[in-house]
């Protein structure tokens, strides 16, 4: 936090996530679908500026075609964490954009949590774990992942998280296509009836726990992928891109359309290279990164 003549300003960090696993287990009543998932947070991340204000509240987007004010889930965050603390909500929040939209990378819930991060700060308003995670929750299945970040295991519709033991130190080779996916589209086009191979989930918690690169590596898997895919076949024009390039594994994140290579570091340049001689996609070279101690 910083003290100026004015205001005082707080500055966080929105990671990105990726999926090393995501299996769809049933439709729920509430019309959700009940997913088992292995979660991982990287890099790659927003950066949210939060000031002061006696101005009411004002969201701010820079590099994307966000909604600003009332639409944007920081916006929303905002407002609950106001409503639970029993304060006024006022603040400038300015989140400049370096994750990829609608890419499947949890880009919307991790700028959230890091809003609901940030306030708790800015507004001295004490960090309660549980609270928060349901608050997180009415914002959307992700934010409570995001609000710690690191490796977990998420079942429900993705709220409810195991926080796990950090994953060992991978390289991550990232692409994005420029086109937005739908995730209530991806849904509901998803059938049971066409998944060809599940995730192995137990592999990746075993590799997770032995500090195993290659187990996590030939233990990825997403139902989902098959639904994206069919209707973009960019999605596998990257994963061939970056396997010819000797990627240990490749794998659609989340509904995509973003898919990641788990490589070594010095296969990472090659691969990045021939995705994008290969596609339009946008391109980064990223790693893994561990949990927000103070807020598991």
């Amino acid at each position: 936090m910083q003290k100026g003549d004015i205001k005082l300003t707080v500055f966080e960090k929105a990671f990105a996530k990726i999926n090393f696993a995501l299996d769809v287990l049933s439709k729920r009543a509430d019309g959700f679908h009940e997913v088992r998932m292995v979660m991982q947070t990287i890099c790659l991340a927003d950066d949210i500026q939060i000031k002061d204000s006696a101005e009411g509240l004002c969201v701010k987007t820079v590099g994307a075609d966000i909604p600003d004010g009332e639409a944007n889930i920081a916006y929303r965050a905002a407002q609950l964490l106001a409503e639970y603390a029993g304060i006024k909500a006022s603040a400038e929040i300015i989140i400049k954009k370096n994750i990829p939209v609608a890419a499947g990378l949890a880009g919307g819930s991790s700028d959230a949590a890091a809003v609901l991060r940030g306030l708790s700060r800015l507004w001295s308003v004490k960090w309660d774990k549980e609270a928060f995670k349901e608050i997180a929750a009415q914002l959307g299945s992700d934010v409570p992942f995001c609000l710690a970040g690191g490796t977990a295991l998420a079942w429900g519709r993705g709220e409810k998280i195991e926080q796990l033991a950090e994953c060992p130190d991978m390289n991550i080779v990232l692409a994005c296509p420029d086109i937005a996916v739908s995730t209530k589209w991806v849904y509901s086009n998803f059938s049971q009836d066409d998944i060809k191979k599940r995730p192995d989930i137990e592999g990746c918690l075993q590799g997770i726990k032995r500090q195993d690169r290659d187990k996590i590596a030939s233990s990825l898997g997403n139902v989902l992928e098959g639904v994206t895919a069919g209707k973009y076949p960019v999605i596998k024009e990257i994963k061939n891109a970056m396997m010819q390039k000797g990627a240990q594994s490749s794998l659609m994140s989340g509904s995509g359309p973003s898919v990641f290579a788990i490589a070594e570091e010095s296969a990472v340049e090659d691969i990045a290279k021939n995705v994008k001689e290969k596609t339009s996609a946008r391109v980064w070279s990223t790693k893994t990164r561990g949990a927000l101690k103070e807020y598991e």
